[in-house]
């Protein structure tokens, strides 16, 4: 690859790497000292809450985000038509949730809903006043703005949330972060942005943005609302607590996929876009180089996670929450497949082919329907077991249409995941023979576990370091240090 692509797409990570871990730690810690104040059923009302906001939260945006994003030419009138309709769509989503709550309690048979949800809602349009801002500072990659905004914004709501709970404030705890967090992240994207807000509006730009938008949108809908389901159906059918537990492992999930595959699409997705505008076959090759790196971060992760649930789960979050466990060891192997389907569907979308994405994720979300009606009354771990079906099943659809379409190896595909695959079944099997049948406490067991996962690691990346060879070399100037460390550990 080029060198001006290395520099961005460097720079570009350094800054996405900084914000994600520092947004991470900060999450972390405030989770953390939140599950050990509140009760598992308080957590559970949230999460039954949350399917209908994040699903208001992408109508409102309606995918204008991406398409500003996407675009190869862009206006202010552009600009301004998007910062509109999205304005207007966070107020009118507002208010159908707050006329919607007395039937999503009664759906859940949780009358304390009512209040909760409408009082929420008003998060929904502080969402979207930050909207633009954000997806034209990811347009111009931007991060280390972005960054500047999103970190004191957590820090703060999260210490906000925090000393609510400390008052006794239980579940309103909850709802005092998500609020101030909306209201302070989009106050500071407006700080950090070039762009100052106005509002317009052209028929001629909605229609330009609105048709990659509006599938984008749909698509995020889509995934939002079945990424959502198992909370929609266990909150229905399974006690809130158990809500509570599975959103819990969700979210131990959450930091190795959500969380790290985010980084890699605010760097990828944008510097893919361009490349798909100049060389095709560039575009592949930096596709190959990202799922490489990306599994090889993120495969291990999920690993060390499976073997090391219950130890791991007892001491940060004391043992009332110890239920999450047996779902995060499946969560995490169902991880893996999303890494790699996240990745592969941003290359599509890349390509601009949101109308085959759309139809592959319907397909893809009628599987899970099906799967889904037939194990929601055997168990929670039954469902899930499902969901892991129906995700590899999605994985081989989409790979076969980047081959015939793109000209994706799958030769190429297989070599690069093939390495992190067998290193994180070595790394699994590994650190959970090691604190199986021990005495010890739950945090010498997490010392124990992860010692011999990390050397497990490190004999996979020794093993198979011909294969990112070049690009360990090629941050040798750019990151001297870190080269530094690299060689230290003899990996080159």
């Amino acid at each position: 690859m080029a060198g001006s692509y290395r520099e961005k797409a460097m720079s570009g990570l350094s800054w996405t790497v900084a914000s994600q871990v520092g947004q991470q730690v900060m999450q972390f810690v405030i989770q953390m000292a939140l599950a050990r104040m509140l009760l598992p059923e308080e957590f559970g009302l949230v999460a039954m809450m949350s399917v209908f906001l994040t699903i208001s939260n992408m109508i409102a945006q309606a995918g204008m985000g991406s398409a500003i994003v996407q675009a190869k030419e862009l206006s202010e009138t552009d600009i301004r038509t998007t910062f509109t309709l999205n304005i207007g769509m966070g107020l009118f989503m507002a208010l159908v949730l707050c006329l919607c709550a007395p039937w999503i309690s009664l759906f859940y048979r949780e009358p304390d809903l009512v209040t909760l949800l409408r009082v929420l809602s008003v998060s929904v349009f502080f969402q979207q006043l930050g909207g633009v801002h954000s997806s034209l500072l990811s347009r111009d990659l931007k991060y280390r703005d972005m960054m500047m905004a999103t970190l004191p914004a957590l820090l703060i709501s999260g210490t906000a949330g925090v000393v609510s709970a400390a008052l006794g404030f239980g579940v309103w705890a909850l709802v005092v972060q998500s609020i101030s967090s909306s209201i302070i992240s989009s106050g500071l994207l407006w700080y950090r942005s070039d762009w100052s807000a106005r509002f317009g509006f052209s028929l001629t730009s909605f229609r330009s943005i609105f048709p990659f938008g509006w599938k984008i949108a749909v698509n995020q809908i889509l995934n939002s609302f079945f990424n959502q389901i198992y909370i929609l159906v266990i909150g229905r059918f399974y006690a809130t607590s158990e809500v509570a537990f599975y959103q819990r492992a969700k979210s131990f999930q959450n930091l190795a996929v959500v969380n790290l595959m985010s980084i890699f699409n605010r760097v990828a997705f944008p510097l893919l876009s361009r490349l798909n505008a100049d060389d095709s076959t560039r575009m592949r090759e930096a596709h190959y180089k990202f799922l490489g790196v990306i599994a090889w971060v993120v495969f291990p992760a999920l690993a060390v996670m499976a073997s090391l649930s219950e130890p791991m789960i007892s001491m940060l979050l004391t043992d009332k929450w110890l239920e999450a466990a047996p779902y995060l060891q499946v969560l995490c192997l169902i991880g893996i497949f999303m890494v790699v389907n996240i990745a592969n569907a941003n290359f599509m979308l890349a390509k601009g082919d949101a109308g085959l994405h759309l139809k592959l994720s319907i397909v893809s979300k009628l599987l899970v329907v099906t799967v889904l009606y037939f194990t929601y009354k055997m168990s929670i771990i039954n469902m899930l077991w499902g969901q892991l079906l129906t995700i590899v099943i999605v994985n081989f659809l989409l790979l076969y249409f980047l081959n015939v379409r793109y000209g994706i190896s799958l030769r190429r595909f297989f070599i690069m995941i093939s390495g992190p695959s067998l290193a994180s079944l070595a790394i699994y099997i590994a650190a959970l023979s090691a604190i199986t049948n021990t005495q010890l406490n739950a945090f010498l067991e997490l010392c124990v576990g992860g010692g011999v996962g990390l050397l497990v690691y490190w004999c996979g990346l020794f093993l198979f370091r011909g294969v990112f060879r070049e690009d360990i070399w090629a941050v040798k100037n750019t990151y001297p240090k870190l080269f530094q460390l690299i060689r230290l550990v003899r990996l080159v």
